[in-house]
């Protein structure tokens, strides 16, 4: 730990040190000093709840706290990478779940505790780092998509404000969403910029929006890729017309293809598994999402606070969802009156105004479906659309992509109230960011003092929670009857130098009979676990395609076998075929843009 601090305060004072030198330089303009200081106070502030030596534990804190040690303890353990079985978890027999809940960013946390920090450390500078993506990343995005950086600021605020983003991190203990809410961003400038721009010499660069914000949100939460992809359809459904261009119908179709190919490590083995196996995760899917709605006054609470709900854009946004109709009817005309020089551009100012029209009107779509007053249970009689609409689970989940249309239109809703004339959208605009920002610390503040100080350190600090997400289990597993053992052995077998390593074993082995005998050993039978043994006089021990008791695996050893086995999880050939087709793609990529730069460089 004393290493890793020394380098990381090294890294910072030089970093410090080049930002004053940049200003002194005159390199770094006093607009961009400002953009730093404010996103940096916005993170602080956003971050507050965890300035202290104690955290709060969310509804969902421990789960996302077992993962990372598990995965921590995958890697001390020597398990193999990508990590896709946990062995510390369900009394030590393992659980799938890094092949269904991507632990890709997790990986931050879990390296962290093999440094040496502290469980409860580790995740709580897991969740600075996130708040701090998400600034940064909506600053970047916005300012992409408006080319004013005072209008991106604003935006990148009222992401970084969100309740629902707050919400997620610090109430539900939903890292995974609270984390695909920092990419969101990244999607609506692509799709921003891919419908709103004619082509040019730089249109083709608009999709790596889109597949990095895509990639990164698959990693953090798959269900909020399907809230994404569903307002990404009903955007391109709108604008049709535009959506059906060549170059941006090729565009959109290479980003599917670049997504599917780059992340193919994760997401073909997932279905894979899916295919040859049934889970626990399904019945829980098979109940009704209706009465998990909002109810009106849930979604439009001013005030948020930690003994309730809190509302899902605040004070300050809601008022600007409200106005924005009257603005429309009282300001006629474009943006393209605006008065920087990107936005006297009428083609531009058109693509900002239906840019704003269109964030509103997702905004709006969005805290509709997140009640109960949206007919969920309607299409959930849908076949077509019934495994969609049940695998949510929360329809507040779709103010993920929400929050960030609700973001793109503070940016476009600046720009329209510049506009007015005189300095009264100076005062509309400072009344927005001290509602907006006001209401995010007030949040936090009773997050930090409300809430009940606990202190962890390692995994048993946590509590006896040992099998912790039954979803991920197959069905033939009796939960009831998980526990820690050794293996159980048939008659006439006998096993010692008995050694379990995370989801390794290793055992010497012996069937002292003539007939064929079965040995159980405490891992969860999931498909794609191998043995390797040594040869017999009788053949070689395999994994039968029955499982044991309560869902263990259950070798056969033929008759008059001695010697030693090792079983351990493999995934199969599909797994590695799809490993090396993720590599092949990021290595083709990455020769296909230097190739590129090395183009441009030359025509230069």
């Amino acid at each position: 730990i004393g290493v890793f601090c020394e380098i990381s305060v090294f890294i910072l004072v030089d970093m410090l040190l080049l930002f004053r030198k940049r200003i002194l330089e005159g390199r770094m303009t006093g607009e961009r000093q400002v953009v730093f200081w404010v996103l940096a106070a916005g993170v602080l502030a956003v971050y507050f709840p965890y300035l202290t030596d104690y955290f709060y534990l969310g509804a969902d804190t421990h789960y996302h706290l077992l993962r990372i040690e598990g995965l921590a303890d995958t890697l001390r353990q020597g398990g193999t990478f990508p990590v896709r079985v946990h062995g510390y978890t369900n009394y030590g027999h393992g659980s799938l779940i890094p092949l269904f809940y991507s632990d890709f960013f997790l990986y931050i946390p879990a390296l962290l505790r093999l440094v040496g920090f502290p469980l409860m450390t580790a995740y709580k500078m897991f969740i600075f780092v996130i708040i701090a993506a998400n600034g940064v990343i909506a600053y970047l995005s916005f300012q992409r998509c408006a080319g004013d950086s005072r209008a991106a600021l604003f935006g990148s605020i009222v992401h970084l404000f969100s309740p629902f983003f707050m919400l997620n991190l610090y109430q539900r203990g939903a890292v995974g969403e609270g984390a695909a809410m920092a990419f969101m961003p990244l999607v609506c400038c692509g799709m921003f910029l891919l419908l709103t721009e004619e082509e040019s010499v730089s249109y083709r660069r608009h999709k790596w929006w889109v597949v990095a914000g895509i990639s990164a949100i698959l990693h953090c939460h798959l269900l909020s890729v399907e809230t994404a992809a569903l307002f990404m359809g009903i955007v391109c459904a709108v604008f049709w017309k535009k959506t059906f261009r060549k170059h941006t119908f090729v565009q959109l179709a290479e980003s599917v293809i670049i997504v599917l190919a780059v992340n193919c490590w994760y997401w073909l083995p997932m279905l894979r598994m899916m295919a040859v196996d049934s889970y626990h995760l399904w019945d829980s899917y098979n109940t009704g999402i209706s009465e998990r709605g909002l109810l009106l006054s849930d979604a439009l609470e001013l005030l948020p606070e930690r003994q309730s709900e809190p509302t899902l854009l605040g004070a300050g946004m809601l008022a600007a969802v409200l106005a924005y109709p009257f603005l429309i009817l009282s300001q006629k005309g474009t943006l393209s009156r605006c008065g920087s020089a990107k936005e006297t551009d009428s083609a531009r100012g058109r693509g900002m105004e239906y840019g704003c029209m269109t964030a509103w009107a997702l905004t709006v779509l969005a805290l509709w479906m997140s009640t109960r007053y949206f007919p969920w249970d309607m299409l959930g009689k849908i076949p077509l659309i019934r495994s969609f609409v049940m695998s949510l689970q929360f329809p507040a989940r779709f103010m993920i992509p929400g929050s960030a249309a609700c973001a793109l239109f503070a940016v476009f809703f600046y720009l329209r109230l510049r506009r007015m004339e005189s300095g009264r959208y100076r005062i509309i605009i400072s009344v927005l960011a001290v509602a907006v920002a006001g209401g995010a610390v007030y949040y936090g503040n009773s997050i930090a003092f409300d809430s009940s100080a606990v202190r962890l350190y390692t995994a048993e600090n946590i509590g006896t929670q040992n099998v912790w997400n039954v979803n991920f289990m197959p069905l033939e597993c009796d939960l009831s009857e998980f526990y820690y053992h050794q293996p159980t052995a048939g008659r006439g077998v006998e096993y010692g130098d008995y050694v379990k390593r995370g989801t390794t074993v290793t055992m010497y082995l012996e069937n002292k009979t003539q007939e064929p005998a079965y040995l159980e050993i405490p891992l969860t039978g999931y498909k794609g676990y191998g043995i390797s043994a040594s040869a017999g006089d009788g053949g070689m021990p395999y994994i039968t395609e029955d499982r044991g008791a309560h869902g263990d695996i259950r070798i056969a050893v033929p008759g008059n076998y001695s010697g030693r086995i090792t079983v351990s999880y493999r995934g199969g050939v599909l797994f590695g075929a799809a490993e090396g087709i993720s590599l092949l793609s990021v290595g083709g990529l990455l020769y296909m843009e230097m190739r590129s730069c090395g183009i441009r460089y030359r025509l230069h």
